[in-house]
């Protein structure tokens, strides 16, 4: 079983499992294993005390970091961006433990970053600039709520030249369709010569891009941001 099997579970009845061999070692990062808890979907790999279904969540900050534990002072491990899901497996205190829907990475969110009930909005569109003005109404001259990153989705229907959303109005200069794939990563990059570089940052808060756009697997990806560091500050 997968991640996505785990999440594809239906139905009340129990569902039982036995490992195939003996249990292995995986990789906390990509696979949701801690010492108390496992993903379902390992059952058939690895024995843990305990398995849980994932609960399907929505980021609703324009950013939250994904951290290594639950205190804000751990290291960063991946941040979620406005609309991207995160699937929740436990929930201690104002933190949730689980797994990223856009790279499969594993960590801590608080709480309060994360809404079930926005599961049930479909995004729509996509912020494609570095970042984005969310008004009041749908006009550059309304007050502006807040600013989304590159990379953040929204679920919104169009009204004149504005998308109106539940975060409040964006401009469609400013949007591309929710599935559109950047297909020019150098055009794409060419925008954030110069901007700073935070450690697991995406976009909300740092200015590092959120490409949607083929990648390498995350784990290699984190490795080549260590080895090219120069280079990935300025994303060229």
């Amino acid at each position: 079983m997968n991640a996505q099997d785990n999440l594809d579970i239906t139905g009340t009845d129990r569902v039982r499992f036995h490992l195939a061999g003996r249990s292995v070692k995986l990789d906390p990062r990509l696979h949701a294993v801690r010492r108390d808890l496992a993903d379902i979907s390992l059952a058939g790999t690895l024995f843990a005390p305990h398995y849980a279904k994932a609960q399907a969540t929505r980021c609703i900050a324009s950013g939250a970091f994904l951290r290594a534990k639950g205190d804000a002072q751990a290291e960063a491990v991946s941040q979620l961006l406005y609309g991207e899901a995160f699937h929740v497996l436990d929930i201690t205190g104002g933190w949730a433990w689980g797994f990223c829907g856009h790279d499969g990475y594993v960590g801590y969110v608080e709480r309060t970053a994360l809404s079930a009930s926005a599961m049930a909005a479909k995004p729509t569109h996509r912020i494609s600039t570095i970042s984005a003005p969310v008004f009041a109404g749908a006009s550059i001259k309304a007050a502006t709520n807040d600013f989304l990153p590159c990379g953040a989705l929204i679920c919104g229907t169009p009204e004149g030249d504005f998308v109106a959303s539940a975060k409040g109005f964006v401009h469609i200069r400013h949007l591309v369709a929710a599935d559109h794939a950047e297909s020019d990563w150098v055009k794409a990059a060419q925008q954030y010569v110069g901007q700073p570089y935070v450690w697991g940052g995406r976009g909300a808060g740092d200015r590092v891009a959120a490409w949607h756009c083929p990648s390498p697997s995350p784990p290699r990806w984190k490795a080549l941001r260590v080895q090219n560091a120069s280079c990935v500050r300025r994303r060229t």
